[in-house]
């Protein structure tokens, strides 16, 4: 990454999630941080500012992490620069008109930027030059993982992220209660679901396996998986988890027009 300081604004969960995911990936990198509850920046002992503008002026660029409902009278306060935005459901369009600056990027993070581990969606313009957008993504990929995609694929990336990892709760609670049925604790089985959601993921990750070919791998004629497999369809699971993830998606893309 090319930028050497960072300024933040807004010190919640999002951004302090970011403040930390950055300066873990990049130890030598300057961080700056305005926030009007002095609460939340009352542990840094260096790089608090009195101000969004102070922030922005003395940093290579600028993570706005505010409420959206607060955007419009931040960015009323901030001079020319480079800027990324964490504000849910805020258009590329409208922070170039709320923003005096061209060099803007979209992010959509999930709440497991706190553990660095979030998928991030990336989104920015024609007008964003290169060099800023592989400070954008490396950024991203300190919280997790960058994935560049166009504007119009937001709200589908919220259904299966953003939303999805909700998802992903319900399930791991729902095995543990299979678990506990069977005649483990919950905890046993709460432990077990997790380590074996993310072997799962691990096994799609290492070996470019699609998924349907990872099931056929460990689904044997007669067996117990084929069992548990033909009880989750029969329950409408592959149906219920498009489901959740199309309305997710449609809610948010009524949601981004008013």
């Amino acid at each position: 990454m090319k930028c050497r300081s960072i300024g933040f604004i807004g010190f919640g969960n999002m951004g302090g999630a970011f403040h930390q995911a950055l300066q873990q990936s990049y130890p030598d990198l300057r961080c700056l941080v305005y926030d009007p509850d002095g609460e939340k920046t009352g542990h840094l002992k260096t790089g608090v500012c009195s101000s969004p503008r102070e922030t922005a002026e003395a940093s290579d660029l600028t993570i706005l992490a505010v409420k959206p409902q607060l955007l419009p009278e931040v960015c009323s306060q901030l001079p020319e620069g480079r800027y990324i935005s964490l504000a849910a459901g805020v258009e590329l369009a409208d922070l170039h008109r709320m923003l005096p600056s061209s060099q803007v990027v979209r992010f959509m993070p999930t709440i497991a930027a706190l553990a660095c581990a979030s998928p991030v969606a990336v989104c920015w313009d024609q007008q964003a030059p290169p060099s800023w957008r592989d400070d954008a993504v490396a950024i991203a990929d300190a919280a997790g993982k960058a994935v560049v995609m166009p504007e119009t694929q937001i709200s589908g990336f919220i259904g299966v992220a953003g939303s999805g990892i909700a998802y992903m709760f319900q399930f791991l609670h729902a095995a543990a209660l299979g678990g506990t049925k069977a005649g483990l604790s919950y905890q046993q089985s709460l432990d077990t679901a997790v380590q074996t959601m993310k072997a799962a993921a691990a096994v799609i990750e290492t070996t470019g396996k699609h998924p349907a070919e990872a099931v056929t791998m460990v689904t044997s004629p007669g067996g117990t998986t084929i069992e548990g497999i033909h009880a989750l369809e029969a329950g409408g699971f592959t149906s219920a988890v498009i489901d959740a993830v199309t309305a997710a998606a449609e809610k948010s893309e009524k949601m981004s027009k008013g």
